[in-house]
């Protein structure tokens, strides 16, 4: 059932689709959207939007298609957009939204050998993958308590380290 253009409806009257897309809109995508409780597609490419993806998009739980590209948006993806069966925000080219405090999320892996001991003056190699590309990061961003780090290098989101521990015990990486 359709009675408004580009809105789709079931047989119950529950909105299910928005096709807003070309419709020459401006201003920033509404975070009302997020309460459409049924609404399955979401399109509004090639429209004049600005601003962030509002993450209460994330609340459709039904949400299988989701189509922004072609507007002028800002800030990053919301974890809980990406799982969309069917969408184009990699099209957007914005970075994930994996935030704590604002700041993107890290996570450090180990790359030396897991059972390796870790001594005094022997390095550790670890990988540091962020959540979303990070401009400006450097060794002097790191701060090693009780250790040093060294042999820094980084493609994209992804860095790699050494840390040397001074001495046994606990030694503290801070990014």
């Amino acid at each position: 059932m359709e009675e408004w253009y580009g809105v789709f409806t079931d047989s119950t009257g529950r909105v299910t689709g928005l096709y807003q897309n070309y419709n020459h809109l401006t201003g920033v995508i509404p975070a009302e959207l997020g309460n459409i409780a049924y609404l399955e597609s979401l399109d509004l490419t090639e429209n004049d939007l600005t601003g962030e993806i509002p993450a209460e998009l994330g609340n459709l739980t039904n949400l299988e298609g989701l189509r922004l590209s072609g507007n002028r948006l800002t800030g990053c993806i919301p974890a809980s957009l990406r799982d969309a069966a069917s969408h184009d925000l990699v099209e957007l080219g914005l970075p994930s939204c994996d935030m704590l405090d604002g700041r993107p999320v890290v996570v450090i892996r180990f790359l030396s050998a897991a059972d390796a001991p870790v001594r005094p003056g022997s390095p550790v190699s670890l990988e540091a993958a962020f959540s979303g590309l990070v401009s400006g990061f450097s060794l002097e961003d790191i701060s090693v308590a009780d250790g040093t780090a060294d042999n820094f290098a980084w493609s994209g989101a992804l860095y790699t380290l050494d840390v040397t521990p001074n001495a046994i015990g606990e030694v503290a990486v801070i990014l």
